[in-house]
């Protein structure tokens, strides 16, 4: 997402929105060094959820193709049967969930669940991330590494009629929550290779990236809304809260140039 504040253009850097000055000029920004081209962020404010049933972020947001990629960054605080990260759910068929069950990173399309084979690491930050190819066939990857698939699921276009809930961090429909951290949530109309998830994992997306439509990297630390970087569907924060995690493995990269704050 790119701002405008008294004609500069300002962008968000970690946790902070940012505008230019000088090239080559160094400043130290709220604990984020800005350097050139890069922004390393030291500290960034995440959303964290309880696993209750008015933790959430209500929004329009959907993948929409027969193709997609959804991932995040994720530290769960406990090993429940279910952990809802994101659900689009129209109680039928194309409903998705994205979730953690028992520990195993699982995706759901209509009503077959495929899980993973390898568990996360408690009170750890993990980068998960599942798609779907146009032939039907599912791949998950924890940190970057296939851990499941390529197995064929179904090809069900995902829900997107009216009664569709869509949601962060809960399953509206059954009250199934999360617990723990989210950070960086992206959702792609298209199936993205290995090396194209590895190389952004780790990094904020400026929000015009080739397929991606919607981003919401839950970094605001204030307030009630979720910002979506990439499209038009910011979320309603209700019940969950912002923390601040020292070990959040995400960069910005930025235009070249010093960034101050905006504010």
């Amino acid at each position: 997402m790119t701002n405008t504040f008294g004609g500069f253009p300002g962008r968000f850097c970690g946790s902070s929105l940012c505008r230019r000055v000088t090239p080559g000029v160094r400043r130290v920004l709220f604990g984020t060094f800005c350097l050139s081209a890069a922004c390393t962020v030291t500290a960034a404010n995440v959303l964290s959820f309880d696993r209750l049933s008015d933790n959430h972020v209500s929004t329009t947001g959907r993948v929409s193709a027969l193709g997609f990629t959804i991932e995040t960054w994720v530290r769960q605080t406990a090993a429940d049967t279910e952990n809802q990260i994101y659900a689009q759910d129209n109680g039928g068929t194309g409903r998705i969930f994205f979730s953690i069950w028992g520990g195993r990173p699982t995706l759901q399309v209509s009503g077959t669940r495929q899980y993973a084979g390898t568990n996360l690491t408690l009170n750890a930050w993990h980068h998960f991330a599942a798609t779907r190819d146009t032939a039907g066939y599912v791949r998950m990857y924890l940190d970057g590494q296939l851990v499941h698939g390529p197995a064929y699921y179904n090809k069900d276009l995902p829900a997107t009629s009216a009664n569709t809930l869509t949601s962060i961090g809960l399953l509206m429909r059954a009250k199934n929550g999360f617990r723990g951290d989210l950070a960086e949530l992206r959702l792609w109309n298209i199936d993205r290779t290995q090396l194209e998830i590895q190389t952004d994992m780790n990094r904020r997306l400026s929000g015009s990236e080739i397929g991606l439509v919607h981003c919401w990297p839950l970094d605001e630390g204030s307030g009630t809304t979720a910002f979506d970087r990439a499209g038009s569907a910011d979320g309603l924060i209700t019940g969950a809260t912002w923390s601040t995690r020292l070990d959040l493995p995400i960069v910005s990269d930025l235009p070249s140039g010093s960034w101050i704050s905006a504010a």
